[in-house]
């Protein structure tokens, strides 16, 4: 356990400590600080953007991505704070608050989410002009634990459990939430509901008739009216990335574009083992999943600082580490899509399980991974598919990584029909991947017998093996090249992307 202790806080001093930019990137943790949030409303909302503007082929509208995010994200720490709640997480284009609520009253959820979406569509969506595709929000109630640690020197405050966890999945899951909608469990019996989806109720905010209570009307009113009308004023300065042979790279304080692709891997099972220490109220079982989280991180850091190529790291989501492996050039980007995201999914299944405390019998890890990079092929943005960039809030800065393979990645990971111990990649990248890793994967269809028509998926053993085979072709493939040198044949360098 490195030493640290899990030290139990109360929520209001969980929230209370304030990090600077340079803080939350490069922090050190003397203590693992871990509250339970209970009696909490998990609301996650989603801003949608047309592709372009996701991965901007200029500096302009690589500037004006980026006024978008501050806009929106400034706005939901707002609306949070104004009504004694808190912006938890910030992942590019969603966000996540944690609204306090002894009572379990689903109108205030409903109320909030009906003046949030208001503002983002008058306030916000000014901003984002023809490029903004809609806003949609989801949330759960109940308790969760809250744990503050560090990946690679890198901030994460990671909530654990069904009600913070449950609202993400839906967001990604298909049918997606309508646009101006909220998606909340039909436990709850909300009149207006549009219609039902395996277990979720989706409410057009435009529509639903929230009670008239002076509670009700005070929360609307002070979300609508603390957002500000338009983003902050100031130019945005851009770092120009120089990435070393490996190691870390950090988004700083100024941002910057680069090409790359991004991985997302989902802890499987572990929210059982969060539900069991929660239903136990037993203090012991908390701190060690405190712990056991704490523990994760590390190996983790271990993987991207040994893995041989430049890694990105972002806060966790949850049990969900979130990576970029970003490349200087484009050429060097293609060039890794070969090989590099097959590697990165079998190193980190290997890596970051060794001597772990939970997970399945016998203390083995599992994991769902996504991986993504381009939609198409990025010769037509010079700039690169990926904008790393820091977006500020009232008490902490939120690294965060934007792009296609960050959106897929995503996508992938929650993929209907993906298990555990399985690697979905995006379609559109399987034909960069060498002849013999490509043959791996394969469809897979949803628990309704649909065929997923943006992924394949692959089992990590079969990936491994097809990794060792194609390393020791390449070996001998090498080795024969260098025989036909001495011949007086014309030698062919070996390609750059094997960095064992």
């Amino acid at each position: 356990m490195n030493g640290l202790k899990a030290r139990r806080v109360e929520l209001s001093e969980f929230f209370r400590r304030q990090f600077s930019a340079e803080e939350a990137t490069g922090y050190t943790p003397v203590d693992i600080p871990v509250s339970v949030a209970e009696r909490c409303w998990h609301i996650y909302g989603d801003l949608r953007l047309l592709s372009e503007l996701e991965a901007p082929p200029d500096s302009a509208l690589a500037k004006k991505l980026l006024k978008v995010l501050e806009h929106y994200s400034h706005a939901a720490d707002a609306a949070a704070e104004v009504v004694g709640g808190h912006l938890i997480e910030v992942q590019g284009q969603r966000v996540h608050v944690l609204l306090p609520d002894d009572h379990q009253n689903p109108w205030r959820p409903v109320a909030f989410a009906r003046a949030f979406t208001a503002a983002v569509y008058s306030k916000v969506a000014r901003t984002v002009g023809k490029h903004f595709q809609g806003f949609s929000m989801a949330c759960d109630y109940g308790d969760a634990v809250l744990v503050r640690s560090s990946f690679a020197g890198v901030l994460s405050e990671v909530s654990l459990g069904d009600s913070a966890n449950q609202p993400a999945k839906r967001m990604g899951r298909t049918p997606g939430v309508p646009a101006r909608h909220l998606s909340i469990p039909s436990r709850y019996r909300i009149q207006g509901t549009q219609r039902l989806v395996k277990g979720w109720q989706e409410l057009n905010l435009e529509a639903v008739r929230v009670p008239v209570t002076s509670e009700l009307r005070e929360l609307e009113a002070a979300v609508r009216d603390v957002i500000s009308d338009e983003p902050d004023e100031g130019d945005i300065e851009f770092a120009v990335p120089r990435f070393r042979g490996s190691g870390l790279t950090y988004a700083g304080s100024k941002p910057f574009q680069t090409f790359g692709f991004c991985m997302r891997a989902d802890l499987d099972g572990f929210s059982a083992r969060v539900r069991s220490a929660q239903n136990s109220r037993n203090p012991e079982a908390i701190a060690q999943l405190a712990h056991d989280i704490h523990n994760l991180m590390n190996q983790a850091e271990g993987f991207a600082k040994n893995f041989g190529k430049p890694v990105t790291p972002l806060p966790w989501a949850g049990d969900c580490a979130n990576l970029l492996f970003p490349a200087e050039t484009r050429m060097e980007h293609l060039a890794d899509m070969k090989v590099i995201p097959v590697r990165a999914s079998v190193e980190w299944t290997k890596h970051v399980s060794q001597g772990a405390l939970f997970g399945r019998e016998g203390g083995a890890v599992a994991w769902s991974i996504g991986i993504a990079g381009d939609e198409s092929e990025p010769a037509y943005n010079s700039n690169g598919n990926l904008l790393v960039a820091t977006i500020g809030s009232r008490r902490r800065p939120f690294p965060v990584g934007i792009g296609p393979g960050v959106k897929w990645s995503l996508a992938g990971e929650q993929a209907n029909g993906l298990g555990a111990e399985e690697t979905a990649l995006f379609k559109p990248n399987l034909q960069t991947l060498e002849p013999p890793l490509r043959k791996v994967f394969e469809s897979f269809c949803d628990q309704d017998g649909k065929e997923n028509g943006n992924f394949e998926k692959a089992r990590h053993r079969d990936l491994e093996e097809a990794l060792d085979q194609h390393k020791r072709d390449r070996i001998k493939e090498i080795s024969t090249v260098g025989i036909a040198s001495e011949a007086g044949y014309t030698v062919v360098k070996p390609r750059s992307y094997w960095n064992d």
